[in-house]
């Protein structure tokens, strides 16, 4: 299989949804273009700056989830609460910054989804262009998006996206945290 390299250019195309760069080689008539969008929301690397909700978030949630349900199950177990086996361990603020972010991330892209639709685009289309632009991924063919003409969409839909790739960037939270400094003073 890896000898006619179809094998090798699926390899690459992964790497770059998990690395939330877009490269691709493969052509946009696959049937894979939903699982690289859906490695691209999980994007990002343990100590990367790019976009998406990072596997260490989710691990976070998942852990703790489980943790919950071992207490409702067995009571007096003790629940090993540290990040992949490390020194560092799951406290309430990890959590709530980890569920903050995974829930803003999904009502940022329903909100910059509805706002495309607006814009005559489709409903996968739009959904999919919305998970490219928070994740601050290149729109390629892997994701089957090339054919989207950015030149023709109204100005509304331009500063959107605009807006929240910078949000996706610096993500929601950031934005929460500054807005709280300021306006409440402790």
């Amino acid at each position: 299989y890896l000898n006619n390299y179809d094998g090798l250019n699926i390899i690459i195309s992964v790497l770059s949804s998990l690395c939330n760069s877009g490269l691709s080689l493969i052509s946009s008539d696959n049937n894979l273009s939903l699982y690289f969008i859906l490695i691209t929301t999980i994007g990002g690397s343990l100590v990367s700056t790019t976009s998406g909700i990072k596997f260490t978030r989710i691990y976070i949630l998942i852990k703790t989830a489980s943790s919950e349900i071992m207490k409702l199950i067995s009571p007096n177990s003790i629940i090993n609460k540290n990040i992949f086996n490390s020194e560092k361990k799951i406290t309430d603020e990890y959590l709530k910054i980890s569920f903050l972010i995974f829930i803003s991330f999904f009502i940022s892209l329903f909100i910059l989804s509805g706002i495309l639709i607006v814009d005559n685009i489709d409903f996968e289309e739009s959904f999919k262009l919305s998970i490219l632009t928070i994740t601050n991924t290149t729109n390629s063919a892997m994701y089957g998006v090339e054919k989207m003409d950015f030149s023709n969409l109204l100005t509304s839909s331009k500063l959107s996206l605009i807006i929240f790739m910078i949000i996706g960037k610096i993500e929601l939270i950031s934005i929460f945290l500054i807005i709280k400094k300021i306006f409440f003073k402790d």
